[in-house]
């Protein structure tokens, strides 16, 4: 899909914009978010050159109306009348997000104000109160909502019978995301999570929520996931399309689909299940396919994170994790299969009703089909090794799915 255009004064709201982008981006949005002063510096052919960005590049336009927009003749006099062109073309959102003057107060601003006000949009109710930070972030969630369930309405709604493609991206540098309906930007949510500076906080979590409902409202059952992205990642998308929600999934691994349905082999798999306290009501569960030194890792883990665990899962390849220990998507169905019998089975025997803590080492599209197949147990705690190597952190919560 096409980027979003947002249109804002800089002073003094860029800071707040910014965080609008990123909510956009957290549920596959790209947008374009203009840092500089154009103000200042533009002449006509900057003019120019953003009037065919918004009205030949972009899929909508997000305008923050405050009330010194009108004294922005880049804002009023070019981005506004290029945005609204392109409305009127047919085929292009303009979504107004009214942030210190009302729909009302708008519709007296000349010459646009009455069209801009009667597009609706997104009201900041903010009374200088302590709470205010708190409404402008539901603001934006909303306005994000808005604009990628706009975009997926126009794009799939005459053919939902096709599968929505979804990209990740949760590294700030390296290869970036492939082509997609929508691209899950998380790099700056990991980032932070890894080296420390936050704590999961329930943000991602609440955005793939968000993406799951737009998808499925839009009438669509079908999910091809592909990355780069962390493991946990692709786990918690599969777990956000879970097959107990109807839908029908696959994510790509080495320039192929692999698909959640289909026949399994008989990979051999060695799993060791072991009651550690039953006083305690977790479970952890190791998936070491790829790399040996993770359960060494996951158990001195335990201990530092703290966790209330009282039963231990380890699976295993019967030769031996590796990079080539799985060949098809026909092996990742089988060890899917082995886990997540082996989970339920581990539950109903422990009377363990706690959070399962994972910890996965393993192909990319094998740790998407297992968060797919993870649908009958709640909540899943999901974590990645630390930026400094020196243990593990939680990134994603993972409520049970709705069927």
């Amino acid at each position: 899909m096409r980027p979003f255009f947002i249109s804002y004064r800089r002073r003094p709201w860029g800071a707040e914009v910014l965080r609008l982008s990123r909510e956009c981006r957290r549920r596959g949005l790209r947008t374009i978010v203009d840092v500089s002063d154009p103000d200042r510096i533009a002449g006509q052919a900057q003019f120019d050159g953003l009037r065919n960005i918004i009205r030949d590049d972009c899929d909508g336009f997000i305008l923050y109306a405050t009330r010194s927009i009108v004294e922005s003749p880049c804002i009023w006099n070019v981005e506004v009348p290029a945005a609204l062109d392109a409305f009127d073309r047919g085929g292009f959102d303009f979504i107004p997000v009214f942030r210190d003057l009302s729909p009302a107060s708008a519709a007296a601003l000349e010459p646009h104000g009455r069209r801009i006000a009667a597009l609706g949009g997104v009201t900041v109710r903010t009374d200088g109160g302590l709470g205010d930070d708190d409404r402008v972030a539901a603001a934006h969630i909303e306005v994000a909502n808005i604009a990628v369930q706009a975009s997926l309405r126009r794009r799939f709604a005459p053919r939902a019978a096709e599968a929505i493609t979804i990209a990740l991206r949760t590294r700030v540098t390296g290869v970036q995301p492939a082509e997609a309906d929508l691209v899950l930007d998380w790099a700056e949510d990991y980032e932070q999570v890894l080296s420390g500076q936050v704590v999961n906080d329930g943000r991602l979590e609440g955005a793939l929520r968000d993406v799951s409902r737009a998808i499925a409202a839009g009438g669509a059952c079908a999910v091809r996931l592909c990355g780069p992205g962390h493991l946990s990642s692709a786990l918690a998308v599969g777990h956000a399309f879970a097959r107990a929600a109807g839908f029908q999934f696959e994510a790509a691994q080495r320039g192929e689909w692999w698909a959640a349905d289909g026949e399994a082999t008989r990979q051999p798999v060695r799993i060791a299940a072991q009651q550690l306290d039953p006083g305690k009501p977790d479970l952890v569960m190791v998936v070491a396919i790829s790399r040996p030194e993770i359960v060494r890792d996951v158990d001195v883990a335990v201990g530092t994170l703290g966790l209330a665990v009282g039963g231990r899962l380890v699976i295993q390849p019967e030769s031996g994790p590796g990079r080539n220990a799985l060949q098809s998507s026909a092996d990742a169905r089988a060890i899917v299969r082995d886990a997540t019998d082996a989970l339920l089975w581990a539950r109903a025997d422990w009377g363990s009703r706690g959070a399962i803590h994972v910890f996965i080492a393993a192909p990319f599209a094998l740790a998407a089909l297992l968060g797919h197949a993870l649908n009958a147990v709640r909540p899943i705690c999901v974590y990645e090794p630390t930026m400094t190597g020196n243990g593990y952190a939680r990134v994603l919560s993972l409520p049970q799915p709705a069927a």
